[in-house]
């Protein structure tokens, strides 16, 4: 809840949010998971749906430490927030089974793979309101072959930004137990192209 006050938003909003996130789910990829409460979103409970085999469940990664951010705002220059704190939360669902994506998306979610619907909350240094950059899968992470290469996974999300508007990023995870490193590149307006 820390991560969605910090973004501005009153508890009413926060389930306004999951409410978008499950009916952006049914939209793009025919994933309706029917039985969640706002009680289970406001405790941050993940709900399973046994006959579709899926989990939808929320996902934070609290500040996580110092990210330096350089964002191009013109263009004649640029603007750097250094040591920007920033907050990960939105939604996901998982397979537990093979499900068969029947909505903008076709195909199959595998088990293990995901979908996901959030935003980033930027607490850069000389803005008195946190920067806020929406996210949201255009197909499952799992689906994108951007890396085999050991414990290194990368997937695309599409973003939004009030300030910046449609964009894209690029996320890259790496583990090196016991740590996993996450790199995000945000672009916008986008130049990368998502399948």
């Amino acid at each position: 809840m820390n991560h969605h006050v910090n973004a501005g938003r009153k508890q009413s909003e926060m389930l306004a949010m999951a409410k978008y996130a499950l009916e952006f789910f049914n939209i793009q990829f025919g994933i309706d998971v029917d039985n969640v409460s706002d009680a289970k979103v406001i405790a941050g409970e993940p709900v399973t749906d046994e006959a579709q085999g899926l989990i939808f469940a929320p996902g934070i990664l609290p500040k996580r430490g110092k990210l330096r951010l350089d964002v191009a705002i013109s263009a004649d220059g640029s603007k750097r927030y250094k040591e920007a704190y920033i907050s990960d939360a939105g939604w996901s669902v998982t397979a537990i089974k093979p499900f068969t994506c029947a909505g903008r998306f076709k195909g199959i979610l595998k088990p293990g793979w995901s979908v996901v619907y959030g935003d980033y909350v930027i607490n850069c240094d000389d803005h008195s309101d946190p920067l806020v950059i929406s996210y949201k899968s255009k197909c499952p992470i799992g689906n994108v072959e951007l890396s085999t290469s050991g414990d290194t996974f990368s997937y695309r999300v599409e973003l939004f930004s009030e300030l910046f508007g449609r964009g894209v990023g690029q996320v890259t995870c790496t583990d090196v137990p016991p740590k996993t490193f996450t790199t995000a590149v945000m672009t916008f307006p986008p130049i990368l192209h998502i399948d």
